[in-house]
């Protein structure tokens, strides 16, 4: 197994501002899309559906879209990892850790798509906002 050089120290940093950065990313994107979708979420209030499903759906596409990308580098890793020089050794608990930060991700990302659509006026359904 290979030693970093002892004077090393970007490696850490660089994980502790990639976490954050992710997260900022995924909120945008979710948020966007909760945006897109307001007539869609004022329409399934103005029929009765409850907040909670409504953030249900929300939750759902952002663990949806976190766990497609989780798949999608997973698969590009175990199909490319020999073409690069230097290997580093990715354990099964390695993947089960990143497994659980995309998922934490994928939850507190969407909290703000929530917040914004709990908050829709019914009244964007009727042509009334939006």
């Amino acid at each position: 197994m290979l030693e970093p050089p002892p004077s090393s120290t970007a490696a850490p940093q660089r994980r502790t501002t990639t976490r954050p950065s992710a997260c900022v990313s995924c909120r945008g994107f979710i948020y966007t899309m909760t945006l897109e979708k307001t007539r869609d979420i004022a329409t399934l209030k103005v029929v009765g559906a409850p907040d909670r499903t409504i953030a249900g759906l929300i939750l759902q596409e952002a663990l949806t879209l976190g766990l497609l990308g989780y798949a999608t580098g997973a698969v590009l890793i175990s199909g490319t990892y020999q073409y690069f020089p230097r290997r580093v050794v990715v354990t099964a608990f390695d993947q089960f850790v990143l497994l659980v930060i995309v998922v934490g991700i994928c939850v507190v990302a969407s909290l703000v798509g929530i917040w914004k659509a709990l908050r829709v006026d019914p009244t964007a359904a009727l042509g009334g906002g939006a």
